[in-house]
């Protein structure tokens, strides 16, 4: 095991995207050395005895820092309790990072279970996640990840497109 696995958390400060329960898990937490990094927008107030030298808050970052700040962690967790599309996942996953979300239907569309990322249904799974990433159980998933995001990426997606129409134009 590395000395110490860096968790990442990017997104709004808010309770829709469970970024609360993640923190009081986080706080709680000592199965291993670990640092917890998260950026984004929100109300810290609630929050700030948090804080310490192992759980670090490094502000709204501008679009230039994300990659810099996704590339310092080992993983992230977004436990979002509803979403639509993350583009944040993608963001992750372009950077071959391994990511932990809440097993929600959309998350579906993106994350393979053990594949490219990891689903939880409980919080309490972190504890095992976070040590099992630690020690490389998980290694797998960053190539799969990378793979994953470029599925998504702009022409990609507009070849899917450009095919998806030609078919119906077929079969009228």
């Amino acid at each position: 095991m590395k000395n110490k696995i860096t968790i990442g958390y990017l997104g709004s400060l808010t309770k829709v995207k469970g970024f609360f329960r993640l923190i009081d898990f986080i706080y709680d937490f000592n199965s291993i050395d670990f640092y917890f990094k998260f950026a984004g927008k929100g109300d810290l107030s609630s929050i700030k005895n948090k804080l310490s030298e192992n759980i670090l808050y490094e502000g709204i970052l501008k679009q230039d820092e994300v990659n810099n700040f996704i590339d310092s962690c080992d993983m992230f967790i977004l436990l979002s309790e509803c979403e639509h599309f993350s583009l944040a996942i993608l963001e992750i996953l372009a950077r071959g990072k391994i990511v932990v979300v809440n097993d929600i239907p959309v998350m579906h569309e993106i994350i393979t279970n053990k594949k490219n990322g990891i689903m939880i249904s409980e919080i309490e799974e972190l504890d095992e996640i976070i040590i099992d990433v630690a020690n490389g159980k998980y290694n797998h998933i960053k190539e799969n990840a990378y793979i994953t995001a470029h599925k998504f990426d702009f022409e990609c997606t507009k070849k899917r497109t450009i095919e998806l129409y030609e078919n119906i134009l077929r079969s009228n």
